[in-house]
């Protein structure tokens, strides 16, 4: 590998890139290795509707659906975003550290450059692509960082330990809450496929739109059959004259995405259009993020966060901590692994959408032990794996691809979104809700080496992603040359 395994020590100069020759290997192999899970967990949101999603398959899944559900649950649900959460807070005190080394006065406005642009191409990201982007969320948490980043390393560390178990906190009694409300509310009744939508209706004009009966969604002098199961249309033009569904399907809908009418509008939207639907409900779904999963994913983010710059102030890359690195494998190994896979297994054979079970407590358990004790041991790995590298040419040759495809962590995770959107999406391929059996690892593999790939060649003439180009530039408000940072 071409880069060392310790924290660089920045030159008195300006701010500036991290050359590569300066790079942290095992960084870019852990975000490499990362993007594969990231890809792997997101699969499921990018092909099917949300509340379908969120629930674990059902007794009439397919086998080899439910297999694949089991293998993402135990091996990938919230261990690459704690992966990726370590590695941006690394990245952070490095960014900073570098900086108040060559001018102590310009770390603050160039990492406020740095989330600013973040939290932009987020909130680009949410809207125009696809609702569940995780940039803005670090941007926003990245400026808590802030103002710790002179910390010690064993306060940051016992702050996000403590951040980590508030969320978990906050976790249980959610799943205390659902217990409650599932034991004492009434589940009302599902509505019908056709109130879904409603017909297209010539204006807004109240005194000329047509009165419909609300018991038998008919117009006056017209029979039930006559306006029955109503399909919404796909004409673009059609849309300037009708109540988009997503509007309809939340009026009816109390219970949210996981009720029927809501998923069928969501389906219809992401497979058929036209654009508005589909930006309705994406939008919608994003801002939904912040109202319900935020406070929840927050607090644990933000210690993700902590503990990530704890280990660059402990000097976590150093090949004398080869003894922490094997130990976090080894628990991540005989701990983590288990664990997982036994919170997967009740979920899926014991209490299989069953909110109210008490169980759920011991799944959450030993989900969240896995969720921290897996990535740890992927990070100790990554760690293990760069000291190792530079003497076996045959270990550094398989490395490599993981090394390039972390380098270009940004512009491979905006291109995941970018191809999975044009794949599943009406205006691309239409696959959404379409997908079952061997398609996800299918996709998920080949897309995975279509990147390792083209991150390899591509880093052969350049050194630096499109998207790095321009998050750089915009931090250090001056160009990046795609060449330079290489040579340095």
């Amino acid at each position: 590998m071409n880069a060392p395994a310790t924290p660089i020590q920045a030159p008195n100069a300006a701010p500036a890139p991290v050359p590569f020759s300066e790079r942290i290997s095992a960084m870019d192999i852990a975000r490499g290795f990362a993007l594969l899970g990231i890809l792997t967990v997101n699969f499921r949101f990018f092909s099917s509707p949300l509340g379908a999603s969120l629930l674990p398959p059902g007794p009439d899944t397919p086998a080899l659906d439910s297999a694949w559900w089991f293998i993402v649950y135990t091996f990938g649900e919230s261990k690459f975003y704690t992966l990726f959460s370590l590695l941006f807070g690394m990245g952070f005190i490095i960014l900073t550290d570098r900086a108040r080394a060559r001018r102590p006065e310009s770390a603050t406005p160039i990492a406020l450059r740095r989330f600013g642009f973040l939290a932009f191409l987020g909130f680009l990201h949410a809207n125009l692509l696809w609702y569940g982007d995780i940039l803005f969320v670090y941007a926003i948490g990245g400026l808590a960082l802030l103002l710790v980043r002179r910390w010690k390393a064993r306060t940051l560390a016992i702050v996000g330990a403590a951040l980590i178990l508030v969320a978990e906190i906050l976790v249980m009694l959610s799943l205390l809450l659902g217990m409650l409300f599932a034991n004492t509310a009434m589940t009302p009744a599902d509505p019908p496929p056709s109130a879904i939508v409603t017909p297209d209706l010539p204006n807004n004009d109240p005194e000329t739109e047509p009165t419909i009966d609300p018991e038998t969604q008919a117009e006056p002098g017209t029979t039930p059959s006559d306006s029955e199961t109503p399909v919404p249309s796909t004409d673009p033009d059609a849309s300037k004259s009708r109540t988009p569904a997503p509007f309809i399907a939340m009026q009816q809908s109390p219970e949210g995405p996981q009720s029927p009418a809501w998923m069928e509008a969501e389906t219809l939207a992401y497979q058929k259009g036209p654009y508005l639907d589909l930006a309705i409900f994406r939008s919608v779904t994003w801002l939904a993020m912040f109202v319900f999963v935020i406070p929840f994913m927050g607090p644990r983010i933000l210690g993700l966060f902590l503990i990530g710059a704890a280990l660059i102030r402990s000097d976590f890359f150093n090949p004398r901590r080869a003894r922490l690195h094997r130990t976090l494998v080894g628990t991540g190994l005989l701990i983590g692994l288990p664990a997982a896979a036994l919170a997967a297994s009740g979920k899926l054979f014991v209490t299989p959408g069953d909110i109210a079970h008490p169980l759920n407590f011991a799944w959450q358990a030993l989900y969240a032990l896995g969720a921290i004790a897996i990535p740890f041991a992927l990070l100790g790995a990554a760690a293990l794996l760069a000291t190792r590298a530079p003497t076996s040419p045959t270990l550094a040759r398989l490395l490599h691809p993981l090394a390039c495809a972390g380098r270009l962590g940004l512009t491979n995770y905006l291109t995941q979104t970018l191809i999975a959107t044009t794949v599943f999406y009406y205006y691309g391929f239409g696959l959404f809700g379409k997908v079952n059996g061997l398609w996800p690892a299918t996709f998920v593999l080949g897309l995975y080496g279509c990147q390792l790939v083209f991150s390899t060649l591509y880093l052969k003439h350049f050194s630096i992603g499109p998207a790095e180009w321009l998050w750089r530039t915009v931090t250090y408000l001056r160009p990046v040359s795609f060449r330079d940072v290489r040579s340095q």
